[in-house]
């Protein structure tokens, strides 16, 4: 009898939130686990990129770090010697690493502000396209699926001193003679970085686009009856 009344006032005594949690721990456990059930297949289809990710992104760049203090030659990579510090010193006391990081800030932002602003335009254009829209959204991702070789190779092709738009300014007199723009100062990164936004804005694109509807329903319904009405009129 001491026994029960003891568990009795050790019950009432306990605050409810606490009984409250202890009786949720279960549930929580087993909604946790319907949760992985549910999206596994979602998790199956990217660990594929997270997978790419960490042996050719992640995992280059901690052995990089790693690297930088030791001198080390991959022709002979038994000849590693710890340097601490050292390279690191001697990066910023070289000019060229600060060209080098000055070049990169330039090309980002000429190529953030064109991808994310092409982006924004596409997709509000898109967004009130009726007839052919899903035509035009593969023609604006299709350079997003091109291999880099051979988009890198088209764009090396266009702004060549003998290439269309060079020849273009040339005859619009906007240019006195053809530019090589590899050997100038400034204009590698711009024209490096256009040609890469030419390449990631469909990114871009889907993501504005997407961002723009509720879901994938609102995109959808709206796109159908906006086609079917073009159609009416263009019958007409």
């Amino acid at each position: 009898m001491a026994e029960m009344e003891r568990q009795r006032r050790t019950a009432l005594s306990t605050p409810a939130s606490s009984l409250r949690r202890a009786r949720d721990l279960p549930s929580a456990q087993a909604s946790l686990g319907t949760r992985i059930k549910r999206y596994i297949w979602g998790y199956v289809f990217v660990s594929p990129w997270v997978l790419l990710y960490v042996v050719f992104g992640l995992y280059p760049l901690l052995l990089s770090f790693y690297l930088t203090f030791f001198t080390y030659s991959f022709v002979r990579p038994d000849d590693m010697v710890f340097v601490g510090i050292g390279n690191w010193i001697q990066g910023i006391t070289d000019s060229l690493f600060w060209k080098s990081v000055f070049n990169i800030f330039y090309n980002q932002a000429i190529f953030i502000i064109l991808k994310n602003g092409l982006g924004l335009i596409a997709a509000l254009m898109l967004a009130r396209i009726g007839w052919g829209a899903r035509l035009y959204r593969t023609i604006y991702f299709m350079p997003v699926v091109v291999s880099v070789v051979v988009l890198m190779a088209i764009g090396n092709y266009l702004t060549s001193p003998s290439g269309p738009i060079q020849s273009l300014l040339v005859r619009m007199n906007i240019l006195d003679q053809p530019v090589f723009w590899k050997f100038n100062d400034w204009l590698p990164m711009p024209v490096i970085a256009v040609t890469n936004a030419w390449k990631w804005f469909g990114i871009s694109t889907v993501i504005f686009l997407a961002g723009s509807c509720r879901s994938i329903r609102s995109c959808t319904r709206p796109l159908r009856s906006t086609e079917r009405a073009s159609r009416r009129r263009f019958a007409s």
